[in-house]
């Protein structure tokens, strides 16, 4: 329960960051709103994340990575469907 908590946290300082500082990642909310965004974050990445890395465990060796990138983008992008109060707009943004 704690590491998740800690996971919150982090997800929360990470996602009010990057809307600062990439261009084509919107926040548009308050702390409540932040935290939600950083809950599901936390939540889809956990459950999702960790069983597509899972599975596709020996394809992301293969590709040096490069599809674990591909998967964590596929996550920030979920979010963005769930999460009312982000919004993605380029491409370069989920990566």
């Amino acid at each position: 329960m704690w590491k998740f908590a800690v996971r919150i946290i982090i997800n929360t300082a990470g996602i009010y960051l990057a809307s600062g500082v990439i261009p084509g990642f919107v926040f548009q909310g308050g702390l409540a709103q932040l935290v939600l965004v950083a809950f599901i974050f936390t939540l889809v990445n956990s459950i999702f994340g960790g069983i597509l890395k899972f599975l596709f465990r020996p394809l992301i060796f293969l590709s040096l990575g490069i599809l674990a990138l591909l998967i964590n983008a596929g996550m920030l992008w979920l979010t963005d469907q769930l999460a009312e109060a982000v919004s993605i707009t380029s491409l370069w943004a989920l990566a």
